[in-house]
């Protein structure tokens, strides 16, 4: 093999490292859990038919950053939250570029005059499945973001007494065929 290609392919090789490198780099990368300092749960209990979270996180550095917020409920209901930036300058500022909620990306908030703010409502959420509130975004210099979640459980479903009697109805119907169906004798020679 040539010189010029040992040096081609050293150069493709260490431009597609590096270019994937800078695609995946995050300076701060953070995941919480409810009941951590950073997600807390403000009003009810998991088990409530209703649930508030507070959630946060704050930067004293430049960089980009990339926040996991974990939580599981063990009923099945409706989730709503909303989530907002302040800043008072361009030196001072953090800009939320993406909220992605159990993979599912919302591109970034809408910006106020000093800030941004996002928001969401009547997402389904499923029983005893890992629910995941992912914000990601820049900081220059210093600041702070915060939100609330909101569970609403949906109520269980009673059935109509006409499927009641349809249903004991069809214990009937299976309990006759069972009775009037022949019985096989075994018998030993």
């Amino acid at each position: 093999m040539s010189v010029s290609r040992t040096v081609l392919y050293s150069l493709i090789a260490t431009s597609a490292l590096v270019c994937g490198t800078q695609a995946n780099a995050v300076d701060f990368e953070n995941t919480f859990n409810v009941g951590d300092a950073n997600f807390q749960i403000t009003s009810g209990t998991p088990t409530s038919p209703a649930i508030t979270a507070a959630f946060f996180n704050g930067f004293g550095s430049s960089g980009t950053f990339q926040d996991t917020f974990l939580f599981t409920i063990p009923q099945t209901g409706l989730g709503s939250g909303n989530l907002s930036t302040s800043f008072t300058g361009m030196s001072t500022m953090l800009t939320i570029s993406d909220v992605i909620i159990n993979g599912t990306s919302y591109g970034a908030p809408t910006p106020t005059g000093s800030g941004q703010f996002f928001t969401v409502n009547d997402l389904p959420l499923t029983a005893f499945f890992q629910n995941s509130l992912t914000v990601v975004g820049t900081i220059s210099g210093s600041g702070t973001y915060s939100g609330n979640l909101t569970f609403q459980a949906t109520p269980a479903a009673v059935p109509e007494p006409a499927t009641w009697a349809m249903f004991i109805g069809g214990f009937g119907l299976i309990g006759g065929a069972m009775r009037r169906r022949q019985r096989v004798g075994v018998r030993f020679a």
